[in-house]
């Protein structure tokens, strides 16, 4: 900095920061006191909205199941689709227990 610089001057890098931070407050003050009521309010209603919104607990693990054919055309017997039935009713049964609340 040179000699007619005041010693209170905001460095280069950090004013840049300061500005952009403080460019809504030039723009609120700028506004007729009707339109800054208006920007308060709606600043106001949005921060609430922000406070009010709680982290979602992800659960540990996603279990997927996909039951397909490789052939489309195949025709199943009355006992392969009991079997079908059965297996996916005990997968259904495992993830109950599991995941029980």
């Amino acid at each position: 900095m040179g000699y007619d610089v005041a010693k209170e001057r905001i460095p280069d890098e950090k004013r840049d920061t300061l500005n952009s931070k403080n460019d809504i407050s030039s723009i609120y003050n700028n506004l007729s006191e009707s339109r800054q009521s208006k920007v308060y309010d709606f600043a106001r209603q949005q921060l609430e909205e922000q406070n009010k919104i709680k982290e979602f607990p992800l659960p540990k693990k996603i279990d997927t199941l996909a039951a397909h054919s490789a052939d489309p055309e195949k025709v199943y017997t009355d006992d392969e689709v009991k079997n079908i039935h059965s297996y996916l009713d005990k997968l259904d049964d495992e993830y109950d227990s599991k995941h029980k609340k």
